[in-house]
């Protein structure tokens, strides 16, 4: 049996591909996307083993910038050009975001208008857009937190169990 001394990032991201290989079993509409996640996983944890065995410097909130520059790329992709997103994806930010439609993106981006629509004119609301952003916060936690909890927690209960069993 083969046992690692060094205890960084390069152990995980092994593991982790070893586990990628189930994939090759799993439905052939849904690997894309899991791989997509799988790629920006498997990214962040040679950037980080990388900084820790000195082979790159470490910058002050990269992970936050990467993450932004990212970020913006998909609500680039949402709003103006969605062919850049796979089908289901683009569904699903559709139906996470509850008030946007194709239509109304298209209405509010992608459509040449002579002014600026707000987004009451569109339909996506009636109260003030202050109102309707403090809403839509608070109706998103809980089916965030559905997504994004066993996504971040699932690390911690795996390779830090016996802290949580103790506490």
């Amino acid at each position: 049996m083969l046992s690692f001394v060094i205890q960084d990032d390069l152990n995980s991201a092994v593991a982790g591909g070893i586990a990628g290989l189930a994939m090759v079993v799993e439905d052939r509409t849904r690997r894309q996307l899991y791989c997509l996640f799988a790629i920006a996983r498997a990214f962040g944890a040679i950037l980080s083993t990388l900084v820790k065995r000195g082979l790159l410097p470490s910058v002050p909130y990269s992970e936050t910038a990467l993450f932004s520059a990212l970020t913006g790329f998909l609500v680039y992709c949402t709003s103006i050009n969605p062919q850049y997103l796979f089908t289901g994806y683009y569904r699903s930010i559709l139906k996470w975001s509850r008030d946007y439609t194709d239509s109304k993106l298209t209405t509010l981006f992608r459509d040449p208008g002579s002014r600026f629509l707000t987004c009451a004119e569109v339909g996506l609301h009636q109260d003030a857009c202050t109102y309707h952003a403090l809403q839509d916060l608070v109706l998103s936690i809980p089916s965030f937190a559905k997504l994004y909890l066993p996504i971040h927690m699932a690390p911690t209960i795996f390779f830090n169990y016996k802290l949580i069993y103790r506490r």
